[in-house]
């Protein structure tokens, strides 16, 4: 709430100052003019709080960077793996009830997985499915822990 409070003080101080360069400034052109610059910057700070909302849309919705994609083996095999959870998370949403999957893979070469479900999916049913996944995609299944979230509706 301070963040409105903030934006309104801003506001308010924008329109005052757009006020004061209006009656200052001479009839005329140079008049005209520079209300239409007044009116534009208080416009501009009316819409800040959607260009702020809309810049912190684009940043959640970015793919999350590679820290060492570089030419080296190390950086290659991350993208590797990477993609490989990526793609065993797209076979399990195939699973029926199935409406999200995370798979991410720990430093011990544990996978966890945060599956949401919408239906009745047993656990058991569930862990098969997902340890098929990733012996599709990386040609073996390794040790995973799972996290099952259910959202029926």
């Amino acid at each position: 709430m301070s963040t409105f409070g903030d934006w309104l003080k801003v506001l308010i101080v924008v329109v005052m100052l757009g006020n004061l360069v209006d009656f200052a400034l001479p009839k005329g052109d140079l008049k005209r003019y520079g209300g239409f610059v007044v009116g534009l910057t208080i416009l501009a700070v009316m819409m800040l709080p959607l260009w702020r909302w809309l810049h912190s849309l684009d940043a959640a919705f970015r793919p999350p960077a590679v820290t060492v994609y570089t030419n080296t083996a190390s950086g290659f095999e991350t993208v590797i793996q990477s993609e490989e959870l990526h793609q065993a998370a797209a076979i399990v949403m195939s699973m029926p009830h199935v409406i999200r999957c995370q798979l991410t893979s720990a430093d011990n070469g544990m996978v966890a997985a945060v599956v949401t479900t919408s239906g009745a999916v047993s656990r058991s049913q569930l862990k098969k499915y997902i340890q098929a996944a990733l012996t599709v995609t990386m040609g073996r299944s390794p040790p995973l822990t799972i996290v099952v979230i259910s959202s029926h509706a």
